[in-house]
């Protein structure tokens, strides 16, 4: 939810540049309809990404982020829970890595849509 007040905090013609992207660690679970889905609770213009897992794996890598999948002994294969990191990345019109964002972070919106402003024109 604090994306949604980021990308709001916005002015309105940055917000047609800046792509709030999430991007799943769990293929089995989340198709593109799925994370289309879940997605549409926040803001429309959000878009959720998802893909094999050697293009996660390359992902997660580039950023430090990490995950995992977690199973108790003698559950069935198909329950798990998904442990992952949780920091938003802030990624430059070149595709480079500018800022990382905890959840403490984004609770203060105005400052980081000065971040995107400042990265997206600089």
């Amino acid at each position: 939810m604090h994306l949604v007040d980021v990308f709001r905090a916005l002015p309105a013609a940055d917000r047609d540049r800046v792509r709030i992207a999430f991007i799943s660690v769990d293929p089995r679970r989340d198709s593109p309809e799925q994370l289309k889905n879940y997605l549409s609770y926040f803001d429309p213009a959000f878009v959720g990404l998802v893909g094999p897992k050697d293009e996660i794996d390359r992902a997660t890598g580039a950023f430090g982020a990490s995950y995992a999948f977690v199973h108790k002994p003698g559950d069935p294969s198909d329950n798990y829970n998904v442990m992952h990191s949780a920091n938003v990345y802030l990624i430059n019109p070149k595709g480079e890595w500018e800022l990382i964002y905890d959840a403490q972070k984004l609770q203060q919106p105005e400052k980081v849509a000065v971040d995107i402003e400042h990265v997206g024109h600089g």
